[in-house]
Order: structure tokens, then sequence, then C-alpha cells
């Protein structure tokens, strides 16, 4: 019985090493390049157009109540023309 046994062994130690080896094999890693967008903040380059004095911050008061209205109304309308233009330049920026 004890030739069955070597015979059991030489053939069972072979098989047992390969097996392990096989098992201790790491396939190669495989590299995977991926795209990832991701949002980048850029400086805002528009220009905010520059204050001016308004229509009716240089009222005349011997105009009379006629003149100071039109001139309110002036002023409230460039006021208004102004604010359009900045609103547009902040929202060109994203803002």
């Amino acid at each position: 019985m004890v030739d069955g046994v070597d015979a059991v062994n030489r053939l069972l130690i072979p098989l047992a090493c390969l097996a392990l080896t096989a098992c201790a094999h790491a396939p190669e890693p495989r590299i995977v390049y991926r795209e990832i967008k991701v949002p980048v903040p850029v400086p805002c380059k528009v220009s905010i157009p520059p204050r001016s004095r308004f229509a009716d911050q240089e009222v005349d008061l011997q105009a009379g109540i006629l003149g100071l209205v039109k001139s309110i109304l002036a002023g409230n309308s460039e006021r208004d023309e102004r604010l359009a233009q900045t609103e547009a330049a902040l929202e060109a920026c994203g803002r």
C-alpha cells in the first residue's frame, strides 16, 4: 500500500502545484480611459455700461411743472435703458 500512496503523492503534488499557480495568476489589468466633463468657472469679461448723469439730476427749477415732469420722465427712461443694458451684460455671464 505504500507504493500506492507514493504513486498518489507523485501525481497529486504536481497537480496541486499546477492548480495553485493557475489560481495565483492574475490577468493583466485592463486600462479604461473615460472622459469626465467638469464645469470650469470662467471669469466674466462683459463690460457694464458706465454710470452717467440722468436728465432728472439736472433739473431747472425755473422750468415750471411741465419741465419738471418731462425731466423726471426722461430720467426714468434713461434709468430703464441703463438697467436693461446692465441686466443683459450680467445675463451674458450667466448670473
